[in-house]
């Protein structure tokens, strides 16, 4: 037989994982339990966990249920409001591309986020979002290389003299690329 470990007040009300708020219960006792608590308190928590145990709802359809319950009753910032207004076709810019865009060419001078520095904490969110995706920041200006790099950036790339394409030098990349078009039947490589 399997028990479940029920808090006689649950977590949602302020109860405790105290070993006197815990209570072990075959599956059809805590979804009775659950039960009762709904039908007594009228939170929401209560009838999730009551239909979940009961098997009466798939657990999509939990999802969906906590997600709309959650929810139900609070008051929606008027920036979520407007971002739900702007939403496709609503949204001024849609289908505004090129020259029909207000912004299209602005640059610089004329941009309106010209002149404006992030904040730390949106930098740091920046930062955090280009991680998660796998983007590498690009790189930083006005940091001095080591003595070692610049020599190896002064040293000339070797060249090679193809004795194909009328003795030209070029350089090892350019070559390879050329020699990958010639497999190719003189396609570039996609």
């Amino acid at each position: 037989m399997i028990y479940h470990k029920h808090h006689k007040i649950p977590q949602h009300a302020g109860g405790t994982d105290d070993v006197s708020n815990i209570v072990q219960l075959t599956v059809e006792e805590h979804a009775k339990a659950h039960k009762i608590l709904y039908s007594e308190y009228g939170r929401w928590q209560d009838y999730v966990a009551w239909k979940a145990l009961e098997g009466c709802v798939s657990k999509a359809e939990i999802i969906r249920m906590i997600q709309s319950l959650a929810t139900k009753g609070k008051k929606q910032s008027h920036e979520h409001i407007q971002k739900r207004k702007m939403v496709g076709e609503k949204n001024p810019m849609y289908g505004k591309f090129g020259e029909l865009n207000p912004m299209y060419g602005k640059k610089g001078v004329l941009s309106p986020h010209f002149g404006k520095k992030h904040s730390e904490e949106t930098k740091q969110k920046i930062s955090k979002n280009h991680k998660e995706k796998g983007i590498k920041p690009p790189p930083q200006k006005g940091i001095s290389k080591t003595e070692e790099h610049k020599i190896k950036l002064r040293k000339p790339k070797p060249k090679v003299v193809c004795r194909l394409t009328d003795k030209k030098e070029m350089s090892m990349g350019n070559f390879n690329n050329w020699i990958r078009m010639e497999e190719n039947g003189g396609k570039r490589r996609n």
